[in-house]
Order: structure tokens, then C-alpha cells, then sequence
């Protein structure tokens, strides 16, 4: 798949993350919900059967990506506050577009078209659009950033720890440091593993570095090239983020010699396991 289809698949895989953040329910107080909108249902069976075609043509990135929506759309309800005109919208372009490339799968062009589908583009972008214009307003009220009821779950603060991020998705950066950012943490951008090797020697302390490990950038493996160190009680710990599921993306992360994973959608809690 081409390098271009690669990130747009990335940065979609991002924004199912949070969406999962804004459908999810609060288990100690869920408040109203209404049915899935039919879309969303037609999107689920579609996203099913788009997984079934990407693993009978060997296109492991492509079910990923069909896995995540099955498992966005796979529940029968939604907080009313997430259920927003908007988002039914968004739910019928994706159904729609779907539906169009399972057509396109059984009149035998496949999957071969997403290399350079402007729909598939069109549909990450507007999904985007949809999570910076959304995120704040349909989260239910009572929830905190990570989509948890703090009544149930004290998040620990960062106390202005400083964390480097190395991230090469624009999106992806920017819902890391807001989140780290709401969490009293100082968010410091590198733009390149150079960089990093550069700050983690200075003061004050760096409490973790953040990086990503995709094609081309391949961070966390440059660092390791430079020799900066992944894990040690010298160093910060380098962990890695992912939008996979949690335990794909530890598995890459032991690959890799990183000190741990934060998968999507970035939790402050299951990152500060990972801190000194």
C-alpha cells in the first residue's frame, strides 16, 4: 500500500480511538441513550465483511483499520450526548462508503483502489473535522478527557513532569498533548530523534519520552540507532503510542526494546503505570 494510503489509514485508526472515547458509556452513569442509528449498523455488517476481503487479499493494514470500525459500531446504544446530528451524518458517508467498496470487491477490483482512493481521504478528513468540532461539546457531562467518570477513577496529575513527544501525525500529536496537557503535564515537540538525544541529557528532567515507530520517520528505531536508551533507571522510559489494539501494540513495542506502550485512545492512567 502506498505510503500516502498508509497515513491516512494511520490518522483514521486515531480518530476511531477517540470516537470509541465519545460513544463510550459511563458504567457508573451511563445518563440517556438511544438506539445505534441504522447506519451505523449497516456500517458495522459492512466493516465485517471488508475485514473478511483485506485478510483473503493479505492487506493486514486494511483489517485493522475494518476491526477498529467493527468495534466502534458493534454496541446497540449510545449516550444521547454523543448521538448528535453530526454524527449520524458521519455514520451514513461511512455506511455508504462501505457498502460502495464491498461492491467494488465482488466485482473483482478488490481492495487495489484504496492505494489511491480520494473517498477513503474524504472520509478520514471529515471524520477529523468531526473529533476537533466534537470532542469537548458531545462528551457526556460528568466525563473527563479520557472518557472515564472521575467519581470512579481519581487520574493522577502530572505535577508539571515534562514529557518529549516524537510523533509524526499532526492529528495524533495533537490529541497527545491535549491530553497531557490536561493533565498537568509540559508537553515539549521534538522534531527529530536528534532532538530528543539532545534534551534528555539537559534539565530539567524528562519524565518520559512519547514516539511512534511508523514508515517512513521510524522513530523509536532511529533512537535506538543513536543510542539513546529505550528503558533504564539512568534514562527516561521511551514508550511507544499506538492506535492498534493494546495487546498488538505491546507485543511491537517488546519487538522494538521500547519501555512500554500507550495505546489509543491515550488514557493518562494506563500511562503513568509506566512512569519512575
Amino acid at each position: 500500500m502506498g505510503g500516502l494510503m498508509s497515513e491516512i489509514l494511520d490518522r483514521f485508526l486515531s480518530c476511531l480511538a477517540e470516537l470509541r472515547v465519545q460513544f463510550r458509556q459511563s458504567v457508573s452513569g451511563p445518563g440517556p441513550l438511544v438506539p445505534m442509528p441504522r447506519a451505523g449498523q449497516r456500517g458495522m455488517i459492512a466493516a465485517r465483511l471488508v475485514a473478511l476481503y483485506a485478510r483473503e487479499s493479505d492487506r493486514p493494514a486494511v483489517a485493522v483499520w475494518a476491526d477498529e470500525l467493527v468495534r466502534l459500531l458493534d454496541q446497540p446504544a449510545l449516550p444521547a450526548s454523543a448521538a448528535t446530528p453530526t454524527v449520524e451524518a458521519w455514520l451514513e458517508q461511512l455506511a455508504v462508503y462501505l457498502e460502495e467498496l464491498l461492491r467494488r470487491c465482488d466485482a473483482a477490483t478488490g481492495l487495489a483502489p484504496l492505494d489511491t482512493d480520494r473517498s477513503l481521504a474524504e472520509l478520514a478528513r471529515t471524520c477529523e473535522q468531526l473529533i476537533s468540532a466534537g470532542t469537548d461539546s458531545t462528551r457526556p457531562v460528568g466525563m473527563d478527557v479520557d472518557g472515564t467518570d472521575p467519581a470512579a477513577v481519581s487520574v493522577p496529575s502530572g505535577s508539571g513532569q515534562s514529557v518529549v513527544l516524537l510523533i509524526a501525525s499532526v492529528f495524533r500529536r495533537e490529541i497527545v498533548a491535549r491530553k497531557l496537557r490536561a493533565a498537568q503535564y509540559d508537553v515539549e515537540l521534538a522534531a527529530d530523534p536528534e532532538a530528543v538525544r539532545s534534551r534528555v541529557g539537559r534539565t530539567p528532567p524528562v519524565a518520559a519520552v512519547l514516539c511512534d515507530a511508523a514508515e517512513p520517520s521510524r522513530h523509536l528505531q532511529r533512537l535506538a540507532s543513536l543510542g539513546v536508551p529505550l528503558t533504564g533507571r539512568s534514562s527516561p522510559p521511551v514508550i511507544l503510542i499506538a492506535t492498534t489494539a493494546a495487546a498488538v501494540a505491546r507485543r511491537r513495542a517488546r519487538e522494538l526494546g521500547a519501555a512500554g506502550v500507550w495505546p489509543a485512545p491515550f488514557c493518562i492512567t494506563e500511562l503513568t503505570v509506566l512512569l519512575p
